[in-house]
């Protein structure tokens, strides 16, 4: 290349307005790339509560398989809690995750007791004022639960709960049932059986899912 050429290929290169050109072109490209992977998360994230809607819209419309039973990996009911989570008290679960176990479950989240407390129905009560000094900020909580279906009736029972770290013994665990579990979620059945849908005979939780049947 001539010195002339060369010299005319660095000046056009440096133009401003040749610049800005390839600054928008680069930048277009940059933003419809995120806009793709933008567009993947979101569909990856909401396809699991996707395929878990679809199968409890099947069991409400009593459209069941030959096998008569549905299963629902541990994301999908996940995917269930979180979304009736977020509508009844947004902001307050962060990073919830869900492991089943043969004849149970163990949840997982950090819970923004202050964000709940703003949310709460329960106001200006000595149970309130009592819980607001026990539990406040945002700790890590663990919930295992053990569950026995049979017969269209369901029990959950809670066998250990922790706050940051902290086991709660029977009787706090009893407390803490009583004084925020209830309080916070009043249609809640905990330690007794409460009745499924009329066409549902049993939920059998296993390590890798749980197995609602059919009557």
């Amino acid at each position: 290349m001539s010195s002339f050429r060369r010299d005319r290929f660095q000046y056009t290169q440096s133009h401003p307005l040749l610049r800005r050109k390839i600054t928008q072109r680069s930048n277009k490209r940059y933003l419809l790339l995120a806009s793709l992977a933008a567009a993947v998360l979101c569909l990856g994230a909401s396809s699991t509560w996707i395929s878990a809607d679809k199968k409890v819209r099947r069991i409400e419309a009593n459209r069941w398989p030959p096998g008569r039973s549905i299963s629902f990996t541990s994301q999908e009911l996940l995917a269930l809690g979180v979304e009736n989570a977020n509508s009844a008290f947004p902001g307050v679960l962060h990073n919830p995750e869900l492991h089943l176990i043969e004849g149970g479950a163990i949840g997982t989240a950090t819970v923004d007791f202050d964000r709940l407390r703003q949310l709460s129905p329960v106001k200006d009560s000595t149970r309130g004022w009592l819980m607001a000094k026990l539990l406040t900020g945002q700790h890590p909580v663990s919930v295992t639960v053990a569950t026995t279906s049979s017969k269209g009736e369901m029990t959950v029972h809670p066998t250990s709960v922790s706050v940051a770290g902290i086991t709660a013994s029977e009787n706090m665990l009893a407390f803490l049932i009583q004084n925020f579990v209830l309080p916070h979620y009043p249609d809640a059945v905990i330690d007794k059986p409460f009745p499924l849908a009329q066409n549902i005979d049993r939920i059998n939780v296993k390590p890798d899912s749980a197995v609602v049947v059919a009557k």
